[in-house]
């Protein structure tokens, strides 16, 4: 019920602050469930209504749709191996040392770098708020933070490096690739590793760097700043 009065009050707003409004748009029902206890109402709400049945296609037809994190077991959830998953396993099968293992596999194989950071500062909130220890934040932060993912990352610079310039990219991968060169400088500048090593792996400028490491990076596309080397417009 609490559902369908969601979606009926929207439906009103809508109705009430859109001009020439023809038609309701569609509404898919999601109800996430975080709790312990198991999750056993029915999703249908006709199933509430006593002899809803017999009026047919004139009673209440509602159903939303149910995640229930309580009931994926914690091997399922580890074989999916996501960003969802990895939430789910947090809040339905805490166990710190696998958190710790499936953020090292999400920083290595997740292209939405955002999103596991996003994922990270839910746990300093977690630790805020006393829902976690601030140790196990601290653990999980130093995971993402580790100097060999910043190794790894020096190796992927090195590959894209070469494709970069021996494969002939278009010019929007070029500035794509640029992009990505700041994202390593960033991750390698905040493990602690010298300016110099830093500029020698990225092919960013000194001052490129500074503004980084000062919390304000400027992209570049690749051949912008080697024109700027050499005083070409």
């Amino acid at each position: 019920m609490q559902i369908l009065g969601y979606i009926i009050d929207f439906y009103r707003h809508l109705h009430d602050s859109t001009k020439d409004l023809h038609k309701l748009p569609p509404i898919f029902p999601i109800m996430l469930y975080n709790g312990e206890r198991e999750w056993n109402v029915p999703v249908e709400l006709e199933a509430l209504i006593e002899g809803g049945r017999m009026l047919g296609k004139h009673g209440l037809h509602f159903e939303y749709f149910p995640i229930i994190e309580n009931s994926f077991s914690k091997e399922e959830l580890l074989k999916i191996g996501n960003i969802v998953s990895t939430l789910f396993l947090a809040e339905a099968h805490y166990d710190l040392e696998v958190l710790e293992r499936e953020l090292k596999k999400l920083f290595r194989k997740s292209r939405d770098k955002k999103a596991v950071s996003l994922l990270l500062n839910w746990f300093k909130q977690l630790a805020i708020h006393g829902r976690i220890e601030e140790s196990d934040y601290k653990t999980l932060e130093r995971t993402y933070r580790d100097p060999k993912e910043v190794n790894m990352l020096i190796t992927a610079i090195k590959r894209e490096k070469k494709q970069l310039y021996n494969d002939g990219m278009k010019e929007g991968k070029r500035e794509g690739k640029a992009e990505q060169r700041v994202e390593f400088a960033r991750r390698m500048l905040s493990s602690g590793e010298p300016l110099e090593k830093v500029r020698q792996y990225t092919g960013l400028s000194a001052g490129e760097l500074r503004q980084i490491k000062g919390g304000v990076a400027k992209t570049q596309p690749s051949h912008a700043r080697r024109n700027s080397r050499t005083g070409k417009a």
